[in-house]
């Protein structure tokens, strides 16, 4: 998915139908950011807004929810991996949500359901390791790499010491 971007313009004097559909709008989608600007023009007088957004993933083109288009299966992961690995898995995932919410992106673009499932059952705890998923670029690992492999590392010896 990529960013879009959508404009309004609300009219200073009568703007009670263009405000229903800017929040109608912004509720279905995921904004990224705003931006306002307020056009003195008399009685034409209005605000533009832009709204840089991604498609909400439960959203389809016509009822202002995209459906998502590609034909891939969804893979559940509990099933697919060992209950360790999908520990680690989980433990990564719940990290993403909240690096994804406190940077305001979809959460494959800091990593994808299928990177995180390779960290896990392949233990990846070093950046060269991490550059060797297939889509990880330099620009991620630098920015996420190392809280990554302090998960990787400290989630399993946690799980050794419980194994033992």
């Amino acid at each position: 998915m990529s960013v879009q971007f959508k404009f309004f313009w609300v009219s200073a004097q009568n703007s009670s139908s263009i405000e229903n559909d800017l929040n109608h709008f912004l509720s279905s989608v995921h904004v990224l950011k705003i931006q306002k600007e307020f056009v003195s023009n008399g009685s034409d007088s209005h605000f533009c807004i832009l709204v840089e957004y991604i498609k909400s993933e439960n959203q389809t083109s016509n009822s202002s929810t995209y459906k998502n288009s590609s034909s891939k299966k969804k893979v559940d992961y509990r099933e697919i991996l060992s209950p360790e690995d999908f520990s680690l898995y989980d433990t990564i995932r719940t990290w993403r949500k909240v690096v994804a919410q406190k940077e305001a992106v979809q959460l494959y673009t800091i990593l994808t359901n299928e990177q995180m499932s390779i960290i896990a059952q392949k233990r990846i705890n070093t950046l060269n390791g991490l550059k060797e998923i297939e889509g990880l670029g330099d620009t991620r690992i630098d920015k996420y790499g190392k809280e990554i492999i302090e998960i990787v590392v400290s989630e399993t010896q946690k799980q050794e010491k419980n194994n033992k």
